[in-house]
């Protein structure tokens, strides 16, 4: 694989970063530390398609003094895990006289996950669990823009679209959907050292999602700011990620009201490791979340491959 083509399949790798959950259930679609890759600001002009394959584990857990709105209902004290598989395609279609690189792309993502939490029914509180594996929803990207400003400086706008497909159960504590549109927009910025030994990249998003029809519940705006930093050895290399996940305006509905808006905030570090084979471009990421409030603290093990066909 040539490092131009890489560059795309990092891209695609980090515009479909596996998620789960809506801010609603207390985490939100972005997952901290995962929205960065290696060359993502970077959408070269090669015409043609890239396929990903995707796995993560996520398992995190909510103080049982704290209170998350989830399915409709608030619940106490959660443990969450789950992991995702997904299967990504992108296509390279055209390439502009002024150095613009235009691409869309597809995922499908399957997730089986479970719940632990406490339930306040009437003047009881009740210990609960709940499963579930199913399809998740379905992001699309319609466009995504590259443009070299330099040989060592790469930028990249993209904006995708997480549709309401998976499925959904108001008063379920695990459910594999979300129920809403979830619409980013994201600027990436990728620079090389004059040897190409050292990348850093800088990637930055906001989330809007659309009220929950079955719960009347509206999650508030997301910023995701995601850092990396890569030194190359030849066809491995080993860096280390940082996250910063902020929400910048409340939730509302009935039960965000009760909760204060319920404003979230995250921050996660931990090291990536990457490596060229002839199957195509492998990473493995370990992100260790904290500081968090009104979220999880949790660990996400991340490993992708892209090959070019």
């Amino acid at each position: 694989m040539t490092t131009s083509r890489f560059l795309i399949a990092a891209l695609l790798v980090f515009a479909f970063a596996p998620n789960a959950w809506c801010t609603e259930g207390g985490i939100g679609r972005p997952i901290t530390g995962t929205g960065a890759s290696p060359g993502m600001g970077s959408v070269p002009p090669i015409s043609g398609p890239i396929v990903s394959l995707i796995w993560m584990q996520y398992s995190g857990k909510v103080e049982a003094e704290r209170s998350t709105p989830i399915g409709g209902q608030v619940a106490l004290g959660v443990e969450a895990s789950f992991w995702m598989a997904m299967a990504q395609a992108l296509y390279v279609w055209h390439v502009s006289p002024g150095g613009w690189s235009l691409a869309s792309g597809v995922a499908v993502p399957y997730v089986s996950m479970e719940i632990d939490a406490a339930l306040d029914i009437g003047a009881q509180r009740i210990d609960v669990s709940d499963d579930a594996s199913s399809m998740y929803d379905i992001p699309v990207i319609p466009l995504i823009a590259g443009k070299h400003l330099s040989k060592a400086e790469h930028l990249s706008l993209s904006f995708t679209v997480w549709t309401p497909s998976g499925d959904y159960e108001a008063g379920k504590l695990a459910n594999p959907g979300l129920n809403v549109w979830t619409f980013v927009p994201s600027l990436a910025y990728t620079k090389y050292t004059p040897d190409n030994k050292i990348e850093i990249t800088t990637v930055w998003g906001v989330q809007f999602s659309t009220e929950n029809q079955n719960t009347d519940y509206k999650s508030g705006v997301l910023s995701t700011l995601d850092l990396l930093a890569i030194e190359k050895h030849e066809k491995a290399g080993i860096g280390a990620v940082f996250g910063w996940i902020e929400q910048l305006t409340d939730d509302s509905g009935e039960l965000a009201e009760r909760l204060d808006g319920f404003q979230g905030r995250s921050f996660g570090i931990g090291p990536i490791l990457t490596y060229s084979s002839k199957l195509g471009e492998m990473s493995f990421r370990w992100v260790n979340e904290f500081d968090t409030t009104n979220r999880p603290d949790g660990n996400v093990l991340q490993f992708s491959l892209t090959s070019v066909f």
